[in-house]
């Protein structure tokens, strides 16, 4: 990864003894991310994905968040099974979910589960810390408290 809005934070493992399959899939999932969020080419994901589902979720976040910057802190796989975890920060410059631009940055953290078949992910379970992003975007208030 040569952009510099990506850093990697620790090094990745490829599972339990790692396996060509492990590889694989996490190449595909590499090539995601950095052709989603690194250099927002989200009109080059669909040879790597296999529903619509995930195109559409990646076009929104980074039309709304141009700017997000991601750290990736841990990538390990096991099979066709490939987990991630990011902290990430941007800025809310594009309507989210209904929400005018605000201007207003935000600093969150996400794991990510992705299941590759055929070379390509064919399934995703993503879970943001949405409490930052929400208030961004001006859905919560500063009146709903993080569990510390």
């Amino acid at each position: 990864m040569t952009d510099a809005r990506v850093q990697c934070a620790s090094s990745s493992s490829d599972g339990v003894g790692g396996n060509a399959m492990s590889a694989q899939a996490k190449d595909v999932v590499r090539h995601y991310l950095e052709a989603a969020f690194v250099r927002h080419e989200v009109d080059q994901l669909a040879p790597l994905v296999s529903h619509e589902g995930l195109i559409k979720a990646a076009q929104g976040f980074v039309a709304a968040f141009p700017d997000i910057n991601m750290t990736f802190e841990h990538t390990v796989a096991e099979g066709d099974w490939v987990a991630v975890g990011v902290s990430a920060t941007g800025t809310h410059k594009g309507t989210f979910q209904g929400h005018a631009p605000t201007g207003n940055r935000w600093e969150s953290r996400a794991t990510a589960w992705y299941k590759v078949s055929d070379g390509r992910i064919s399934d995703s379970w993503i879970v943001w810390d949405w409490l930052p992003i929400m208030r961004a975007v001006g859905a919560v208030g500063e009146e709903i408290k993080a569990h510390p």
